[in-house]
């Protein structure tokens, strides 16, 4: 799990040692991310801190009041990362995956620096040393009942089910909220299936929104090794997914 800037404003998580994948919300010019090894020990310490050379925000990326589409980027770095006990790559989901993920009644992971409840119904300044990596268990919600919920709340034409999916937590299981944005979605913590997006009010049980890694493997794979900086390949890249989505 990899937090970007000093504050913590997003995570995300490391794809490759030269590359992370975090959302396109979270991306401007200039990234210091670091990859942190405190999951659920609290304090805030860190193993290694690399400051990006390429920001690659995917070409179709668009954020609406109430909603986001193509939530994705990638983040590489001159200077890899190594490969230790904490700080590891991931393996992204294909489409197999997600399909046995929609079969009903499935769990996922979420990791990420965001409040916790507590601290979402506090308006004071969260220091540093509280803001700690922190994992939840949420259940994932069918494609049918996301739609009927964005509906309910005027959201339905931010819905593709081809690129989103979404869960609800219950009493017992945690939540994603402020600061979490870019963190991974881990299906039986084995594989990346989502990128943690947005949802229906920050730092509540509402619907949280996930990008689909599986829908993103085509830009992610070339962004991560670095082929998006031929033109002509960007250029097919965003025929090809416009015919996807046509």
């Amino acid at each position: 799990m990899y937090g970007l800037n000093s504050v913590k404003s997003c995570g995300g998580s490391l794809i490759s040692p030269n590359a992370v994948l975090t959302a396109a919300h979270c991306c401007y010019k200039g990234i210091n991310v670091t990859a942190y090894s405190n999951l659920k020990k609290g304090g805030w310490t860190y193993d290694q801190q690399k400051f990006s050379s390429k920001i690659i925000i995917h070409p179709l990326f668009r954020s609406f009041a109430g909603g986001i589409l193509f939530d994705v980027c990638v983040i590489l770095f001159d200077e890899p990362f190594e490969i230790t006990n904490t700080t590891k790559v991931v393996q992204l989901g294909g489409s197999d995956v997600f399909n046995e993920l929609l079969t009903g009644d499935k769990t996922v992971y979420i990791a990420g620096y965001g409040r916790n409840e507590y601290q979402c119904n506090n308006s004071e300044r969260i220091p540093h040393e509280k803001w700690n990596l922190q994992c939840a268990e949420t259940n994932v919600v069918t494609q049918s009942g996301c739609y009927s919920i964005l509906y309910q709340n005027s959201a339905a034409r931010y819905f593709n089910d081809e690129l989103i999916f979404c869960s609800i937590p219950s009493e017992s299981q945690g939540i994603d909220s402020k600061g979490d944005s870019g963190g991974p979605v881990i299906y039986e913590r084995r594989v990346q299936v989502g990128i943690i997006s947005w949802g229906l009010g920050p730092c509540s049980r509402n619907l949280s929104v996930y990008c689909r890694v599986d829908a993103n493997r085509y830009f992610i794979e070339r962004a991560a090794s670095s082929v998006l900086m031929n033109g002509k390949v960007l250029n097919s890249m965003i025929i090809v997914l416009i015919n996807f989505l046509s």
